[in-house]
């Protein structure tokens, strides 16, 4: 098969792979998969996406650890808004007085 990022023909690895569901990040390892060798994309097969869902709904039954997925707040040319930095440690600061 050849990659759809670069052309270039992909080969068979082991990967790690990570999937988010619901404010939950599930890490895989040794995951099978196809691999381009020149740019590093990676393919997964539909029974390996099935297996990998499958595997989610079980651990997510099961006691898990939630997180929250924050962008630190910049302006356009890279500078920081004090404002925005302020409000975004504030909600971290509520999150952390829920837990």
């Amino acid at each position: 098969m050849q990659c759809v990022k670069c052309g270039q023909e992909m080969h068979e690895a082991l990967v790690n792979h990570q999937m988010e569901c619901r404010n939950q990040l599930f890490c895989f390892e040794e995951v099978p998969a196809l691999q381009c060798a020149a740019c590093g994309h990676v393919f997964l097969s539909e029974e390996t996406i099935e297996v990998l869902i499958s595997r989610v709904h079980q651990l997510a039954a099961k006691a898990t650890i939630s997180y929250h997925r924050l962008r630190w707040p910049k302006a356009a040319g890279g500078e920081q808004h004090p404002e925005l930095v302020a409000q975004l440690m504030e909600t971290i600061n509520k999150s952390v007085r829920k837990s």
